[in-house]
């Protein structure tokens, strides 16, 4: 009797534990096909490893876990190599909001137990870490670079089977981490077989954790780490389409997909725009399917683009011109839903998987009117330079019978003139200088548009120069006095004499015309920079109003206050000195006020036989950089 029932309670007892080994192995696939079915539908990052740590503690009976991951860059990859370099905590379970907080901020650098985790990819379990500290007999939180060496190669012993678990080194628990005496850590392991991070599970009791919970928690570790990649793919993915999306929705061309019946694919916004355009004229009542038909056939039949214009009428009345660009497209064999679904049958649908048209609506009505304008232009430069250069002729005669009548009647040959007629001749003499100005200016113009104008280099000094076009524009004028101010006697620079007399003239002439009512004009030479020379040209004229600085060095530009003056010009003048300096390597800039005065610039490189002189010469007045005193003629 006593036997029967020992047996009994044997067998009851038995029974109980099959049926909670049984109940236990319910929840453990339970809690993994949880876990399962989360890796092929979470796409959270933080979710997904929120609830496998979760299911972690549910399986092992952990108190908590933690995931740790390293940073990775845009393209998937480490920022930084695994050993000794940070990871951070992606997600915890288990521990107070404080503990949490405390683990957010904790680095966690591989050191200690979780050495042979981070660096070499092994797991790692310990029955009793104090156990395990008080053997490794050492309590370190300041790791010294010897220290972090000699973990390091523990690590590496360990993973080699070198060394037991209980000669790695390890660190003390830090303060608010919660209590741990059983340990247990295992890696995470890319494709590649890369450390991307460590699951990592504490208990307070030693000895909890069993071989049983490390292979376990190994098969867990390693859907973690396949669900990381096809969670980060999947993101890379779906933020390569939005680009995509939004690079062919704001392209400014049209751009449609059709397929071989006419059936629009897709299409992005400019092209939506233009078959609404379409779709809405009076005389263009037709789809834009039944356009692009014929065009599109002979595309994918003969596989090859053609091209032709389409005019369309905006909503304001104007005429766009579209050139329109018909392609041959192998479609991919995913199936794609077109805009205007329609019944198919199989040879149908497979038809429209194997080609289809990309058609490309090219505005081109700026491109037109551009050409159109650029053509005029060059018409109107040829027409200018053709009757500048057939004016010269016909008004160099009538400037020299001008002449000629006032110097033979000066000298009392011919009959003698009237005072009115006197003055008329002056009047034609004074009118056909301009004229013959005003044909050189746009003969020069011509030339600096067409590229024909030619310089010819060679040294010149640049005093000299001065001097002279100075001394003959002084004659001119009475009520200015034209004051030049020299830092040497001699400079030699390389430029095209006429043209740059021509420039000179032109700067000191505007400043004697736009000063009206007299006054001083100061030219000043010095060496600007080391090998540049400056010329500075200062009136006390009527300025150039703030808004206009910006266009005064267009052709035919001129000022408003100029022509409210009177003062005659073609606003040609300081184009052509722009140009002309800017071909001999230099520049031209000006500062003014309205009312007050203007001060134009112009600077030239220096040649290299006046660098030669500069540099051997010795202190005086041919050294530009001597320091000698400025000299003034007036």
């Amino acid at each position: 009797m006593k036997n029967n029932l020992w047996l009994q309670r044997l067998g009851g007892r038995f029974a109980v534990k099959r049926r909670q080994s049984a109940e236990q192995s319910a929840r453990k696939f339970a809690a993994l096909y949880k876990v399962g079915t989360a890796l092929s539908s979470e796409l959270d990052e933080k979710k997904l490893l929120h609830l496998i740590a979760e299911t972690a503690c549910q399986l092992t009976g952990a108190e908590f876990a933690a995931f740790t991951l390293r940073p990775l860059n845009e393209f998937g990859q480490p920022i930084t190599p695994v050993g000794g370099n940070a990871f951070y905590l992606a997600a915890v379970v288990g521990v107070s909001p404080q503990q949490e907080h405390f683990f957010q901020h904790m680095s966690f650098k591989g050191e200690g137990l979780l050495a042979p985790i981070f660096w070499e990819g092994v797991p790692v379990r310990i029955a009793d870490v104090l156990v395990h500290g008080r053997t490794a007999g050492v309590h370190h939180h300041d790791m010294s670079p010897e220290w972090i060496k000699a973990g390091r190669q523990a690590a590496v012993d360990y993973a080699q089977g070198r060394v037991s678990k209980e000669k790695l080194l390890s660190v003390g628990v830090p303060k608010n981490h919660p209590v741990v005496r059983s340990f247990l850590g295992v890696p995470l392991l890319d494709r590649s077989s890369v450390v991307r991070g460590g699951l990592l599970l504490g208990h307070g009791a030693p000895d909890h954790f069993t071989e049983e919970d490390e292979a376990l928690l190994l098969g867990l570790g390693t859907q973690a780490a396949i669900a990381l990649d096809n969670a980060r793919l999947y993101h890379s993915a779906h933020i390569h389409v939005l680009e995509t999306d939004a690079i062919f929705e704001h392209i400014a061309d049209g751009v449609m997909l059709m397929d071989v019946h006419g059936c629009i694919l897709r299409e992005n916004l400019a092209a939506r725009h233009i078959r609404e355009l379409l779709q809405d004229e009076q005389n263009h009542r037709q789809e834009i399917t039944a356009m692009l038909a014929g065009p599109i056939q002979s595309a994918t039949t003969e596989r090859c683009d053609l091209n032709f214009t389409v005019m369309v009428n905006t909503s304001n009345n104007e005429v766009r011109e579209y050139m329109v660009n018909v392609s041959p497209l192998h479609l991919p064999k995913a199936s794609i839903v077109p805009m205007h679904p329609r019944h198919r049958t199989t040879k149908e649908e497979q038809s429209l998987k194997a080609s289809g048209a990309v058609i490309v609506w090219n505005d081109v009505t700026e491109t037109r009117r551009l050409m159109a304008y650029a053509e005029a232009e060059r018409l109107k430069d040829e027409f200018i330079a053709i009757a500048a250069h057939e004016l010269r002729t016909p008004l160099a005669v009538l400037k020299g019978f001008a002449q000629t009548l006032l110097v033979q009647t000066a000298r009392g040959k011919g009959a003698e003139l009237a005072e009115w007629q006197v003055e008329a001749l002056q009047n034609i003499d004074q009118a056909t200088s301009r004229m013959v100005d005003l044909a050189s200016d746009l003969l020069d113009v011509a030339r600096l548009q067409t590229g024909s104008l030619q310089l010819h280099f060679e040294p010149v000094d640049l005093i000299a120069l001065l001097k002279r076009v100075v001394m003959r524009l002084q004659v001119t004028t009475e009520c200015h006095t034209l004051a030049l101010h020299i830092f040497t006697d001699h400079f030699v620079v390389d430029i095209d004499q006429q043209r740059i007399e021509q420039v000179l003239t032109n700067i000191i002439g505007n400043a004697i015309k736009y000063s009206p009512l007299g006054g001083a004009i100061q030219i000043d030479v010095d060496a600007h920079q080391q090998n540049t020379v400056l010329v500075s040209v200062k009136d006390t004229g009527i300025g150039i109003p703030e808004q206009q600085q910006g266009q005064i060095f267009g052709r035919f530009m001129r000022a408003d206050n100029a022509l409210n003056e009177g003062i005659a010009g073609t606003g040609l003048g300081l184009y052509l000195c722009r140009e002309l300096v800017e071909r001999h390597g230099g520049h031209t800039w000006f500062e003014s006020m309205e009312g007050e005065g203007s001060t134009f610039y112009l600077s030239f490189p220096v040649s290299s036989s006046q660098k030669v002189l500069a540099d051997g010469a010795g202190d005086g007045a041919a050294n530009p950089h001597s320091g000698a005193s400025a000299r003034a003629y007036i």
